[in-house]
């Protein structure tokens, strides 16, 4: 958890370098309960093993116990080290996504996205790649396109808006 907390940190750096206010109240509202919310999906992907991994999980969030360390000890129950990974992974790049925009939401800025490309990669993430205007998008050609604000190439994507 204190990762979502680093991630929210770097972006309103970023938009205090660029001299733009940041967060309203309820916009830190609003990601509080997409942290929540990611935390729900990591657990519910979980399924039947939900009350236990939630147990496990928050036991150790709590404590102040890192990423890695929670998920050797969630690989302990039946779903694999690599599952528990990509799942925490996706959720703290989304939610790194979605803290950026809603910092820069409503500003002049453009955007860029990046990431790898190789033969993994999406369509929809390749088409992007390759359609980036000279000057980069603006926030409503990434809201309109196939790879939107947090949600990006989908679950698991490599790939990240940022500020040019």
């Amino acid at each position: 958890m204190s990762e979502y907390d680093v991630l929210l940190a770097n972006a309103v750096k970023e938009a205090k370098k660029r001299g733009i206010a940041p967060l309203k109240s309820e916009t830190v509202q609003a990601l509080q309960q997409l942290k929540d919310l990611d935390t729900e999906i990591l657990l519910g992907k979980a399924g039947a093993f939900s009350s236990d991994l939630k147990k496990l999980m928050f036991t150790n969030i709590y404590s102040g116990t890192s990423i890695s360390e929670i998920v050797a000890q969630l690989g302990q129950t039946n779903l694999a080290t690599h599952q528990l990974n990509v799942a925490v992974n996706t959720g703290l790049r989304q939610f790194s996504d979605f803290s950026r925009y809603n910092i820069f939401k409503g500003e002049n800025v453009r955007w860029t996205y990046v990431g790898t490309q190789d033969a993994r990669t999406r369509p929809a993430c390749v088409s992007t790649n390759n359609n980036e205007p000279s000057q980069g998008y603006t926030e409503a050609q990434v809201n309109d396109s196939d790879t939107p604000f947090g949600v990006r190439g989908g679950f698991n994507c490599r790939h990240s808006w940022m500020v040019l």
